[in-house]
Protein backbone atom coordinates (compact mmCIF):
# COMPACT_ATOMS: atom_id res chain seq x y z
CA UNK A 1 0.00 0.00 0.00
CA UNK A 2 3.01 2.28 0.95
CA UNK A 3 4.80 1.40 -1.92
CA UNK A 4 1.12 1.81 -4.22
CA UNK A 5 0.66 5.48 -2.70
CA UNK A 6 3.85 6.33 -2.98
CA UNK A 7 3.94 5.83 -6.78
CA UNK A 8 0.47 7.40 -7.13
CA UNK A 9 1.70 10.39 -5.91
CA UNK A 10 4.61 10.44 -8.07
CA UNK A 11 2.59 9.95 -10.93
CA UNK A 12 0.25 12.46 -10.24
CA UNK A 13 2.91 14.98 -9.60
CA UNK A 14 4.78 14.17 -12.66
CA UNK A 15 2.80 13.37 -15.02
CA UNK A 16 -0.25 15.21 -14.94
CA UNK A 17 2.10 18.17 -13.17
CA UNK A 18 -0.57 18.97 -10.46
CA UNK A 19 -0.14 20.23 -7.21
CA UNK A 20 -1.83 18.90 -4.42
CA UNK A 21 -3.51 21.21 -1.27
CA UNK A 22 -4.84 20.45 1.33
CA UNK A 23 -8.75 20.68 1.02
CA UNK A 24 -10.96 20.53 4.25
CA UNK A 25 -13.70 18.69 3.01
CA UNK A 26 -11.08 15.38 1.92
CA UNK A 27 -10.74 15.27 5.98
CA UNK A 28 -13.82 12.61 5.92
CA UNK A 29 -12.37 10.86 2.91
CA UNK A 30 -9.24 10.95 4.90
CA UNK A 31 -10.57 9.27 7.79
CA UNK A 32 -12.67 6.53 6.03
CA UNK A 33 -9.42 5.35 4.06
CA UNK A 34 -7.77 5.29 7.61
CA UNK A 35 -10.79 3.44 9.24
CA UNK A 36 -9.88 0.98 5.88
CA UNK A 37 -6.38 0.47 6.65
CA UNK A 38 -7.29 -0.68 10.52
CA UNK A 39 -9.87 -3.04 9.76
CA UNK A 40 -7.57 -4.21 6.99
CA UNK A 41 -4.84 -4.37 9.49
CA UNK A 42 -6.32 -5.96 12.66
CA UNK A 43 -8.02 -8.73 9.99
CA UNK A 44 -4.55 -9.22 9.01
CA UNK A 45 -3.15 -10.12 12.61
CA UNK A 46 -6.41 -11.83 13.16
CA UNK A 47 -6.23 -14.15 9.94
CA UNK A 48 -2.47 -14.39 10.18
CA UNK A 49 -2.70 -15.57 13.82
CA UNK A 50 -5.52 -18.77 13.07
CA UNK A 51 -2.96 -19.40 9.81
CA UNK A 52 -0.02 -20.23 12.12
CA UNK A 53 -1.89 -22.23 13.92
CA UNK A 54 -2.45 -24.55 10.73
CA UNK A 55 0.78 -23.91 9.62
CA UNK A 56 2.09 -27.94 10.56
CA UNK A 57 -0.82 -28.84 7.88
CA UNK A 58 0.70 -26.88 5.44
CA UNK A 59 3.94 -29.57 4.37
CA UNK A 60 1.81 -32.27 2.56
CA UNK A 61 4.77 -33.61 1.29
CA UNK A 62 6.32 -33.94 5.02
CA UNK A 63 2.85 -35.69 6.25
CA UNK A 64 2.91 -37.95 3.20
CA UNK A 65 6.20 -39.24 3.73
CA UNK A 66 5.68 -39.88 7.18
CA UNK A 67 2.62 -41.06 6.99
CA UNK A 68 0.42 -39.64 9.25
CA UNK A 69 -1.91 -37.60 7.14
CA UNK A 70 -5.67 -38.52 8.71
CA UNK A 71 -8.68 -36.82 8.52
CA UNK A 72 -7.86 -34.04 11.35
CA UNK A 73 -5.09 -33.08 8.98
CA UNK A 74 -6.76 -32.84 5.61
CA UNK A 75 -9.01 -31.04 7.89
CA UNK A 76 -6.38 -28.58 8.66
CA UNK A 77 -5.25 -28.48 5.11
CA UNK A 78 -9.05 -27.33 4.30
CA UNK A 79 -8.95 -24.71 6.78
CA UNK A 80 -4.95 -23.36 5.64
CA UNK A 81 -6.38 -23.14 2.44
CA UNK A 82 -9.82 -21.20 3.13
CA UNK A 83 -8.04 -18.32 5.36
CA UNK A 84 -5.32 -18.08 2.29
CA UNK A 85 -8.58 -17.77 -0.26
CA UNK A 86 -10.03 -15.34 2.51
CA UNK A 87 -7.33 -13.08 2.99
CA UNK A 88 -6.17 -13.01 -0.66
CA UNK A 89 -9.91 -11.71 -1.69
CA UNK A 90 -10.11 -9.31 1.28
CA UNK A 91 -6.18 -7.93 0.18
CA UNK A 92 -7.51 -7.75 -3.52
CA UNK A 93 -11.22 -5.33 -2.54
CA UNK A 94 -9.16 -3.17 0.32
CA UNK A 95 -6.22 -2.49 -2.36
CA UNK A 96 -8.57 -1.44 -5.28
CA UNK A 97 -10.86 0.70 -2.50
CA UNK A 98 -7.80 2.21 -1.08
CA UNK A 99 -6.30 3.06 -4.43
CA UNK A 100 -9.80 4.45 -5.92
CA UNK A 101 -10.26 6.39 -2.64
CA UNK A 102 -6.61 7.91 -3.16
CA UNK A 103 -7.10 8.82 -6.68
CA UNK A 104 -10.23 10.17 -5.46
CA UNK A 105 -8.55 12.06 -2.71
CA UNK A 106 -5.94 13.35 -5.39
CA UNK A 107 -8.34 14.76 -8.13
CA UNK A 108 -10.20 16.40 -5.03
CA UNK A 109 -7.24 18.26 -4.13
CA UNK A 110 -5.38 19.16 -6.89
CA UNK A 111 -5.20 22.67 -8.45
CA UNK A 112 -6.50 23.35 -11.55
CA UNK A 113 -3.53 25.48 -12.53
CA UNK A 114 -0.62 23.78 -14.25
CA UNK A 115 2.98 24.58 -12.23
CA UNK A 116 6.37 24.52 -14.02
Amino acid sequence: MLFGSLMMLFLFRRLQKKRVTWVKSLNKAAIILGCLIGVYTITFFSLNAKYQILTPYTDVEALAESGTINLNTLMGIESSLQYSKTFTMLSMIVSVVFFIGLWFMLEKSSDKTEHK
